[in-house]
Protein backbone atom coordinates (compact mmCIF):
# COMPACT_ATOMS: atom_id res chain seq x y z
CA UNK A 1 0.00 0.00 0.00
CA UNK A 2 2.81 2.38 0.89
CA UNK A 3 4.37 1.56 -2.41
CA UNK A 4 1.19 2.54 -4.29
CA UNK A 5 0.94 5.85 -2.40
CA UNK A 6 4.54 6.68 -3.32
CA UNK A 7 3.82 5.92 -6.99
CA UNK A 8 0.64 7.98 -6.97
CA UNK A 9 2.44 10.91 -5.33
CA UNK A 10 5.26 10.58 -7.84
CA UNK A 11 2.78 10.63 -10.76
CA UNK A 12 0.91 13.65 -9.31
CA UNK A 13 4.19 15.58 -8.87
CA UNK A 14 5.29 14.70 -12.42
CA UNK A 15 1.89 15.72 -13.77
CA UNK A 16 2.10 19.08 -11.95
CA UNK A 17 5.63 19.66 -13.21
CA UNK A 18 4.53 18.85 -16.76
CA UNK A 19 1.58 21.24 -16.55
CA UNK A 20 3.83 23.98 -15.17
CA UNK A 21 6.29 23.46 -18.01
CA UNK A 22 3.47 23.58 -20.55
CA UNK A 23 2.09 26.78 -19.05
CA UNK A 24 5.56 28.35 -19.22
CA UNK A 25 5.94 27.11 -22.78
CA UNK A 26 2.62 28.74 -23.70
CA UNK A 27 3.85 32.04 -22.30
CA UNK A 28 7.03 31.70 -24.36
CA UNK A 29 4.96 30.83 -27.41
CA UNK A 30 2.76 33.89 -26.81
CA UNK A 31 5.90 36.04 -26.37
CA UNK A 32 7.45 34.71 -29.58
CA UNK A 33 4.20 35.26 -31.45
CA UNK A 34 3.97 38.87 -30.19
CA UNK A 35 7.65 39.44 -31.11
CA UNK A 36 7.05 38.10 -34.62
CA UNK A 37 3.98 40.32 -35.02
CA UNK A 38 5.94 43.39 -33.83
CA UNK A 39 8.74 42.66 -36.27
CA UNK A 40 6.28 42.03 -39.08
CA UNK A 41 4.80 45.47 -38.42
CA UNK A 42 8.26 47.03 -38.41
CA UNK A 43 9.16 45.36 -41.69
CA UNK A 44 6.00 46.75 -43.29
CA UNK A 45 6.64 50.35 -42.15
CA UNK A 46 8.01 52.77 -44.71
CA UNK A 47 8.56 56.50 -44.77
CA UNK A 48 6.54 58.77 -47.03
CA UNK A 49 5.95 62.46 -47.67
CA UNK A 50 2.86 62.22 -45.44
CA UNK A 51 5.05 61.02 -42.55
CA UNK A 52 7.61 63.81 -42.84
CA UNK A 53 5.05 66.56 -43.53
CA UNK A 54 4.86 69.11 -40.74
CA UNK A 55 6.82 71.82 -38.98
CA UNK A 56 10.44 71.19 -38.01
CA UNK A 57 12.99 73.01 -35.87
CA UNK A 58 16.71 72.49 -36.43
CA UNK A 59 20.25 73.43 -35.51
CA UNK A 60 23.24 73.09 -37.80
CA UNK A 61 26.97 73.23 -37.04
CA UNK A 62 30.22 72.48 -38.77
CA UNK A 63 33.03 73.96 -40.78
CA UNK A 64 32.89 75.89 -44.04
CA UNK A 65 35.63 76.37 -46.60
CA UNK A 66 36.24 80.10 -47.04
CA UNK A 67 38.44 81.42 -49.81
CA UNK A 68 40.57 84.34 -48.65
CA UNK A 69 43.04 85.63 -51.26
CA UNK A 70 44.77 87.73 -48.58
CA UNK A 71 45.90 84.55 -46.79
CA UNK A 72 49.52 83.71 -47.65
CA UNK A 73 50.39 80.52 -49.49
CA UNK A 74 50.43 77.56 -49.36
CA UNK A 75 46.67 77.95 -49.17
CA UNK A 76 44.23 80.83 -49.73
CA UNK A 77 41.53 78.74 -48.05
CA UNK A 78 40.40 78.67 -44.45
CA UNK A 79 38.14 76.26 -42.57
CA UNK A 80 35.92 78.39 -40.36
CA UNK A 81 33.15 77.46 -37.91
CA UNK A 82 29.52 77.87 -38.94
CA UNK A 83 26.23 77.51 -37.07
CA UNK A 84 22.57 78.16 -37.82
CA UNK A 85 19.15 77.62 -36.28
CA UNK A 86 15.80 77.76 -37.95
CA UNK A 87 12.45 76.22 -38.68
CA UNK A 88 10.81 74.97 -41.82
CA UNK A 89 7.63 73.28 -42.94
CA UNK A 90 7.31 70.39 -45.37
CA UNK A 91 3.91 70.03 -47.00
CA UNK A 92 2.47 66.75 -48.31
CA UNK A 93 3.76 67.47 -51.81
CA UNK A 94 7.32 67.89 -50.53
CA UNK A 95 7.50 71.70 -50.73
CA UNK A 96 9.77 73.27 -48.11
CA UNK A 97 9.44 76.79 -46.70
CA UNK A 98 10.94 78.43 -43.63
CA UNK A 99 13.56 80.72 -42.18
CA UNK A 100 17.01 80.37 -40.65
CA UNK A 101 19.54 82.59 -38.89
CA UNK A 102 23.21 81.78 -39.28
CA UNK A 103 26.46 82.83 -37.65
CA UNK A 104 29.76 82.75 -39.53
CA UNK A 105 33.22 83.70 -38.36
CA UNK A 106 33.88 86.39 -40.96
CA UNK A 107 30.37 87.83 -41.34
CA UNK A 108 27.65 89.21 -39.11
CA UNK A 109 24.74 86.86 -38.52
CA UNK A 110 22.00 86.95 -41.12
CA UNK A 111 18.43 85.72 -41.41
CA UNK A 112 17.41 84.10 -44.69
CA UNK A 113 14.22 82.71 -46.18
CA UNK A 114 14.34 78.97 -46.99
CA UNK A 115 12.49 77.41 -49.92
CA UNK A 116 12.90 74.15 -51.76
CA UNK A 117 11.80 70.54 -51.98
CA UNK A 118 12.03 67.42 -49.82
CA UNK A 119 12.20 63.85 -51.03
CA UNK A 120 12.03 60.70 -48.93
CA UNK A 121 12.61 57.04 -49.76
CA UNK A 122 10.73 54.12 -48.19
CA UNK A 123 13.85 53.34 -46.08
CA UNK A 124 13.57 56.85 -44.50
CA UNK A 125 16.57 58.34 -46.31
CA UNK A 126 16.08 61.37 -48.47
CA UNK A 127 17.21 64.84 -49.48
CA UNK A 128 16.34 68.45 -48.80
CA UNK A 129 17.17 70.72 -51.75
CA UNK A 130 16.92 74.27 -50.45
CA UNK A 131 17.76 77.77 -51.62
CA UNK A 132 18.18 80.94 -49.57
CA UNK A 133 16.74 84.36 -50.32
CA UNK A 134 16.52 87.71 -48.55
CA UNK A 135 13.70 88.50 -46.14
CA UNK A 136 11.90 91.84 -46.80
CA UNK A 137 14.44 93.88 -44.75
CA UNK A 138 17.50 91.70 -45.31
CA UNK A 139 20.38 91.33 -47.70
CA UNK A 140 23.23 88.98 -48.49
CA UNK A 141 21.21 85.76 -48.70
CA UNK A 142 21.78 83.71 -51.82
CA UNK A 143 22.72 80.26 -52.99
CA UNK A 144 21.44 76.89 -51.93
CA UNK A 145 22.44 73.43 -50.85
CA UNK A 146 21.47 69.78 -50.80
CA UNK A 147 21.20 68.03 -47.45
CA UNK A 148 21.36 64.24 -47.20
CA UNK A 149 18.76 63.13 -44.63
CA UNK A 150 17.78 60.11 -42.57
CA UNK A 151 14.48 60.24 -40.67
CA UNK A 152 14.36 58.38 -37.35
CA UNK A 153 12.04 57.81 -34.39
CA UNK A 154 8.95 57.30 -36.55
CA UNK A 155 9.92 60.33 -38.71
CA UNK A 156 9.82 62.76 -35.78
CA UNK A 157 13.56 63.44 -35.91
CA UNK A 158 16.04 63.87 -38.74
CA UNK A 159 19.82 63.81 -39.03
CA UNK A 160 21.40 65.55 -42.02
CA UNK A 161 24.78 66.32 -43.50
CA UNK A 162 25.95 68.75 -46.13
CA UNK A 163 29.13 67.31 -47.60
CA UNK A 164 31.33 69.67 -49.56
CA UNK A 165 33.42 68.50 -52.49
CA UNK A 166 37.16 68.78 -51.81
CA UNK A 167 38.79 71.97 -53.06
CA UNK A 168 42.33 71.81 -54.45
CA UNK A 169 44.61 74.72 -53.57
CA UNK A 170 47.26 76.19 -55.87
CA UNK A 171 49.86 74.27 -53.82
CA UNK A 172 48.08 71.00 -54.58
CA UNK A 173 46.57 70.56 -51.08
CA UNK A 174 42.96 69.44 -50.73
CA UNK A 175 40.51 70.86 -48.22
CA UNK A 176 36.95 69.82 -47.47
CA UNK A 177 34.28 70.45 -44.86
CA UNK A 178 30.93 69.21 -43.66
CA UNK A 179 27.91 70.65 -41.85
CA UNK A 180 25.66 68.48 -39.68
CA UNK A 181 22.01 69.19 -38.91
CA UNK A 182 19.73 67.80 -36.20
CA UNK A 183 16.01 68.44 -36.67
CA UNK A 184 12.89 67.57 -34.68
CA UNK A 185 9.22 67.84 -35.53
CA UNK A 186 7.69 70.68 -33.57
CA UNK A 187 4.33 68.93 -33.18
CA UNK A 188 5.06 65.19 -33.44
CA UNK A 189 1.65 64.02 -32.28
CA UNK A 190 -0.42 65.26 -35.18
CA UNK A 191 -1.30 68.81 -34.13
CA UNK A 192 0.49 70.08 -37.23
CA UNK A 193 -0.28 68.14 -40.38
CA UNK A 194 1.97 69.97 -42.86
CA UNK A 195 -1.03 70.96 -45.00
Amino acid sequence: MKRNIVWVLFLVVMLLLSLTALAGGDRELVSLTAFAEDNKDRDDRTCSLNMIAGSWGYSETGMQIISNPATPLPTPLALLPYASVGSYTIDRQGNVSGQRTNAQSLSPHQTCIISGTATVNPDCTGMLNVSFSNPPDGSGCSGGTTKLVVYVNNATEAFMIIPFDPVTTPAGLKASAVLTTNAKKLFPHGRDEGN
